[in-house]
């Protein structure tokens, strides 16, 4: 089609013709005019999908004009290749086609299929297709094959529910969605994509057997535990030869974590997945459970101790509180005997005779407040004693609940530090050992070159309203993770291997790392994930900049070279949570709750 195309054009190169549009504007009338010619004529949309319809019929051996004419075809394969066939055309002319191949094609659009109700197989490979659609009769596909084109969604294929097979590798996919229908399904490439979550998506394709995700930027070894969920699959691929390698997969350990979590494996990679290698993962993954397990139960043995310590500390501290109420309650059983001896002193026994035995009591009641009143209280000092021991009784209670509420507080803070200890250690189990965390010690050089980061980016005024002049730094934990390391690395290689780039090497700039600038994230415990989300951040990452534009923030990730700025949301939100409390520390940010973590960032 586009070499009759061109032969047409190239008629008029070298005679000085002219074109098209022009000519097209010339009367008939004039001496010199010439009327158009058929091979200067544009061919109408019919034309070319008759040219079209022959080339395809010249390349299956098919007789145009009988075909053409009308005569019933029974052809169930038809095959195009790198012919550069623009469009999709005439299909009604084989109702018992079967297989449908296009291969190489400008083909942009999946039409012209409503008739082939009898389709099983479609393949529309490295052509320009922009969406899938238009394949709504066609529920007896089987296999479906739209690799190497331009799609940038699943959709539109939910009635397909007898697909087994599915090739759409070589896209602009985001996601897996819009599969679940998909319950007969067997076989899904979506190789070199750009699918970076796998999550629940593959839930309900439970006869779901080979799978390829190579060469999409998936970099946790977490997502692939997802795929426990599929009983029947029996062969992965992250690193298939044809294509450039996941991220995932050139973690360390990544071999044994998915050998172990998915033992049914049959082929990993393309490679024989013996019994032999199964139960070797299984092994390592349980010596790594096993010393991890103890760790955890050494944390929680010390969490144990500390909280036992604070309870007989607690106890020390109100001992004297409790003594004192002790004392207190004494004094008000003195004052109340001294008020019924005084009492029996001013009531005058003879008006009992002339009363009935259960009015008694209510004129003891009355004669108590008469003489309260007139005897006791004439010169006020019963009530002055009543009131002074009763708020020295409130003033105790006071710093009882006190002690207990600052137990509690620190009780708390023991506990999440702990939890904060088993999560790090179950992200090292989970990760695989790509992401470790070490804390360092006086004697690491980078435990120094922390500190004093941290140190010279505190400034005494900006906290002066916080009652705060210095900063003292208690721990600093080191994060090793392969896989924000590769994403940064990878970031930083492309701006310094730009040849139109001012960091170019060429251009006698090699030194860019000493332009690396170490900057603050600004965290805000407002935002989703709350206190939780500094963990989060150290196994995956920032969240994106799309992602800070859809909560109603600038669209970039917040990052500061200023601690009080860094800062200033968590104080604001611990101090905040104090208010709402009714015995708060004066300083309720004085405990490192945040994690202040360093970015490397070209200046």
């Amino acid at each position: 089609m586009s070499s009759i195309g061109s032969q047409s054009s190239g008629s008029h190169v070298g005679g000085g013709a002219t074109p098209t549009s022009a000519r097209s504007e010339i009367g008939f009338g004039g001496n010199n005019t010439q009327p158009p010619t058929e091979a200067s004529r544009p061919r109408t949309q019919k034309e070319e999908d008759e040219e079209a319809f022959k080339e395809l019929c010249a390349n299956n051996g098919l007789n145009h004009n009988k075909i053409q004419s009308g005569e019933q075809s029974t052809v169930e394969e038809l095959e195009m290749f790198f012919s550069g066939y623009p469009r999709i055309v005439y299909m009604d002319r084989f109702p018992c086609l079967h297989t449908l191949v296009f291969m190489g094609q400008s083909i942009s659009k999946i039409e012209g299929l409503t008739t082939l109700t009898s389709l099983r197989e479609l393949w529309i490979g490295e052509c320009q297709l922009k969406k899938i659609e238009n394949l709504e009769t066609c529920s007896k596909l089987t296999k479906l094959y739209l690799y190497g084109n331009e799609i940038s969604k699943i959709e539109n294929i939910g009635h397909l529910t007898h697909l087994e097979t599915l090739f759409l590798n070589n896209n602009s996919i985001k996601n897996i969605e819009n599969l679940e229908k998909l319950r007969m399904l067997k076989t899904l490439s979506l190789a070199e994509n750009q699918i970076d979550k796998i999550g629940h998506c593959l839930d309900a394709n439970q006869k779901l057997t080979d799978l390829n995700l190579s060469g999409n930027p998936i970099c946790s070894l977490r997502e692939l535990t997802h795929l426990m969920r599929l009983p029947e699959l029996h062969s992965l691929s992250l690193k298939d030869p044809q294509f450039s390698p996941a991220p995932v997969s050139l973690l360390c350990n990544y071999s044994t974590h998915v050998l172990y979590h998915l033992p049914k494996l049959s082929k990993l990679d393309t490679y024989d997945a013996s019994k032999n290698v199964c139960e070797l993962a299984e092994a390592t993954v349980l010596k790594k459970k096993m010393y991890y397990n103890m760790k955890v139960k050494i944390v929680k043995r010390n969490l144990a101790e500390i909280v036992s310590k604070m309870e007989i500390y607690k106890s020390r501290l109100l001992e004297f509180p409790h003594e004192r109420l002790r004392n207190l309650m004494n004094c008000i059983k003195e004052v109340r005997r001294e008020f019924e001896d005084l009492m029996l002193e001013t009531i005058d026994i003879s008006v009992f005779h002339d009363t009935e035995p259960e009015d008694n009591l209510l004129l003891v009641q009355d004669l108590e407040e008469e003489s309260k009143l007139q005897k006791l209280d004439e010169n006020g000092k019963f009530t002055a004693k009543m009131n002074c021991i009763k708020e020295r009784i409130k003033m105790w209670e006071k710093k009882i609940a006190e002690v207990r509420s600052y137990q509690q507080e620190a009780l708390h803070r023991v506990e999440v530090q702990a939890e904060s200890v088993m999560r790090r250690m179950a992200i090292e189990l989970e990760s695989g050992g790509n992401v470790r965390f070490e804390e360092g010690t006086t004697s690491d050089v980078w435990f120094s070159s922390c500190h004093d980061l941290v140190l010279s980016r505190f400034c005494a005024t900006d906290y002066k309203e916080h009652g705060i002049a210095g900063l003292k730094i208690h721990r600093i934990l080191r994060v090793h993770n392969r896989m924000l390391r590769k994403r940064f690395d990878d970031k930083l290689t492309g701006i310094v291997d730009n040849t139109e780039g001012e960091y170019f090497p060429s251009n006698r700039n090699t030194a860019y790392k000493k332009l690396l600038e170490y900057l603050f994230w600004i965290w805000d415990p407002q935002l989703p994930g709350g206190f939780h989300e500094t963990t989060r951040v150290l196994e995956e990452g920032y969240m994106d900049a799309i992602s800070y534009k859809a909560l109603g923030k600038d669209g970039a990730v917040p990052l500061s070279n200023s601690l009080s700025l860094a800062d200033r949301h968590r104080i604001s939100a611990l101090t905040k949570e104090s208010r709402e409390k009714e015995y708060s520390d004066t300083c309720p940010f004085r405990y490192g709750r945040s994690c202040h973590m360093t970015s490397q960032h070209r200046t």
